[in-house]
C-alpha cells in the first residue's frame, strides 16, 4: 500500500494493485459464511450463501425427519445446488419439466419461492419472466432443526439401552430392563428347593 499524495500523516487511503489486489476474504467474512456447516447444533444466523450441508438437511427436514434417507436428500441438495450455483435466484426457463416438478416440491415445503418480472417489449406486448429462489430463513431455520435432531439422536445412541425410554411409554426414562440369565444344566432353580 502506497500514500496517497497529500495524506502524509493522516490516515492512508489503500490503494490496491495487481501486487496488492483488493482481498476476497476478511476475517469477518469467513465467520459470517456457512461453508462446511458446522456439525454443532448452534448454526449463525441467515449470513452467506445457501451450502449444500444447510440445503441437504432442510430437504431431510422439511419432510420429517425419518421421513428421508440422508442420501436422498444429498443427491436433491446436489441437483437443486447445480442449477443455482453462487446465486440467489435462477430462471424458470433452464428447468426441465422433471426438474421444475422437484423445485415445486420444494416450494410447497417452503424452501423454494417464486418470483415473477413484467415488462413491456417494443411492440406492447408483457412479457414475463419467472424466477426460483431460495427462502434463505426457512432453509437456516430447518437446518438448525434436523441438527438438533441428529445431535439428539447420537446422543441417545450413545446411552446404555437401560436408560433409552420406550416411545410412547410416558415421559423420562423406562425401567431397567431385567435381563434373563441362562441357567446352566444340573443346577437347582431358586424357589424349587
Amino acid at each position: 500500500m502506497r500514500d496517497v499524495a497529500g495524506t502524509r500523516g493522516k490516515n492512508p487511503v489503500k490503494q490496491y494493485t495487481l501486487r496488492n489486489p483488493v482481498p476476497l476474504r476478511t476475517a469477518a467474512d469467513i465467520t459470517t459464511t456457512r461453508s462446511g456447516i458446522p456439525t454443532d447444533v448452534v448454526l449463525s444466523d441467515i449470513a452467506g450463501p445457501v451450502d449444500f450441508d444447510s440445503l441437504a438437511k432442510a430437504i431431510r427436514r422439511s419432510v420429517g425427519h425419518e421421513g428421508m434417507r440422508p442420501e436422498d436428500a444429498r443427491s436433491i441438495a446436489a441437483h437443486v445446488l447445480n442449477f443455482f450455483g453462487f446465486n440467489e435466484r435462477i430462471i424458470d426457463n433452464v428447468l426441465e419439466p422433471d426438474d421444475r416438478d422437484t423445485f415445486y416440491m420444494l416450494e410447497d415445503t417452503g424452501i423454494l419461492e417464486t418470483e415473477r418480472d413484467e415488462t413491456t417489449l417494443y411492440d406492447g406486448r408483457e412479457w414475463r419472466i419467472h424466477y426460483w429462489m431460495f427462502r434463505k430463513d426457512r432453509i437456516f431455520d430447518l437446518a438448525r432443526e434436523e441438527s438438533a435432531a441428529m445431535a439428539k439422536e447420537l446422543a441417545r445412541q450413545k446411552l446404555p439401552h437401560e436408560f433409552v425410554s420406550v416411545p410412547g411409554a410416558g415421559h423420562g426414562p423406562a425401567a431397567p430392563i431385567r435381563r434373563r440369565i441362562p441357567i446352566a444344566a444340573g443346577r437347582a432353580r431358586p424357589g424349587n428347593g
